[in-house]
């Protein structure tokens, strides 16, 4: 399942898991990322932080490492940052600040409506387009005034 675009229901039953697994929000252990690194999508939201917040907390110029780590594109055994975000999400436990799940939630519609508006839905193109190995000259004459 793709965490990102899990409903309310499924985020409760995620939170849950995860507050489980890390003792009340209290620790971490890198084992547990490692099984799943979409985890942390949820764990930055239970701590109410964006990408961009985490990343800076996480002392890196830009979100594209949490980005592609959430989405499981970024390997955690070549990866500098994996074992300093997980000391961050402990200490950031260890200051008490998950938030409660009602507020969590909030965070979590929050920012999957701000994911929504940057994609295109229901694209159609207006076009009928061949691939280039398909076309033939009349094609490239028409698309192209070749």
């Amino acid at each position: 399942m793709d965490l990102r675009e899990i409903n309310d229901e499924q985020f409760k039953t995620q939170y849950s898991y995860i507050k489980n697994e890390t003792k009340n929000f209290t620790e971490l252990k890198p084992e547990f990322l490692k099984e799943n690194p979409q985890y942390l999508l949820v764990i930055r939201t239970a701590l109410g932080l964006s990408q961009l917040e985490f990343s800076k907390k996480l002392g890196t110029a830009n979100k594209q490492w949490v980005r592609h780590f959430e989405a499981g594109r970024q390997g955690h055994k070549w990866s500098k940052l994996f074992y300093p975000c997980v000391k961050l999400i402990n200490e950031s436990f260890s200051k008490g600040q998950a938030l409660k799940f009602e507020d969590a939630l909030f965070h979590w519609i929050k920012s999957r409506a701000a994911r929504k508006k940057f994609f295109l839905e229901d694209f159609k193109s207006k076009y009928k387009l061949k691939k280039i190995s398909e076309m033939a000259i009349d094609d490239f004459k028409q698309y192209f005034g070749y």
